[in-house]
């Protein structure tokens, strides 16, 4: 309940509207949706609505809650993925865990990408309300949330319950084994002294970052998966070279949404954590 001085404040009242929210979430989940015509709706039924569409399918005239069938006439082009309710709870709990800092007094309606924050009273905290507004908007703009906290926060489910390393507690760990999750942000192929093809990885989780290398045997095995800008599952040693940790990679798997990982061949991830 609201103290009875609250009233006498001027409201203050700012909107957070994340535009295509669940476009926006499916394309931080999935980079190759990026930037290209998507819609989202359900697959397989015998009359489907559209439930949200990218801002590029919206250019072809493809609306919310229109006939799927005119929508892909609309636009032929158009990836078409189903709904993922949790995945968008989770991106709407990052939203509310990102605003509440700035007010005690939050609405926000499920799922949607839209936020109520009151502001009223908090400009000796945090100045005036537009300075907020803009700060939001700086934290928000990759895709419309998430520059604060790290989109590998998406990927819980996928992730083991135990055993995991961070990537700040890596130098705690010299010349042993670890599994931990990074998003790929850096790479750069070289070429061995025998003339081999390796690679320099850098990945990072929400805590730190971790250069890893991999030498030529497990690049040819991996190179070909290793996307940048994707969550991957890592094993390797930890290496100590001139006081900085480093990451020898002799395993990657691609974390996908929903608690999955990718499985090419050899040991599965969980036998990774003995």
């Amino acid at each position: 309940m609201r103290p009875a001085w609250w009233s006498a404040l001027p409201r203050a009242i700012i909107h957070i509207n994340v535009a295509d929210f669940a476009a926006a979430v499916e394309g931080l989940a999935e980079p190759s949706l990026r930037g290209r015509p998507l819609i989202v709706a359900p697959l397989g039924a015998a009359h489907t609505l559209v439930h949200d569409m990218s801002e590029e399918a919206f250019a072809c005239g493809v609306r919310k809650h229109m006939d799927l069938a005119r929508a892909r006439r609309l636009c032929r082009d158009a990836r078409l993925v189903p709904p993922d309710p949790p995945r968008y709870q989770r991106a709407m709990a990052e939203l509310l865990r990102q605003a509440q800092p700035f007010s005690p007094l939050i609405e926000a309606e499920a799922d949607s990408g839209h936020l109520f924050l009151d502001l009223s009273g908090t400009a000796r905290l945090w100045g005036p309300p537009q300075d907020v507004g803009r700060r939001l908007r700086r934290q928000y703009q990759v895709l419309g949330f998430l520059t604060d906290r790290h989109p590998i926060v998406l990927f819980q489910q996928a992730l083991p319950s135990r055993g995991l390393v961070k990537a700040r507690d890596l130098a705690a760990h010299p010349g042993q084994r670890v599994v931990l999750a990074g998003w790929l942000i850096t790479a750069k192929a070289v070429w061995s002294k025998k003339e081999l093809a390796m690679q320099f990885v850098t990945f990072e989780d929400e805590t730190s970052i971790v250069e890893a290398t991999l030498f030529p045997k497990v690049h040819a095995r991996l190179c070909h998966s290793l996307d940048w800008g994707r969550p991957f599952l890592l094993r390797g040693r930890v290496e100590e070279n001139f006081g900085a940790a480093t990451l020898t990679v002799e395993d990657a798997r691609l974390l996908l949404p929903g608690g999955n990982q990718s499985h090419p061949r050899g040991p599965q991830p969980a036998s990774w954590l003995g």
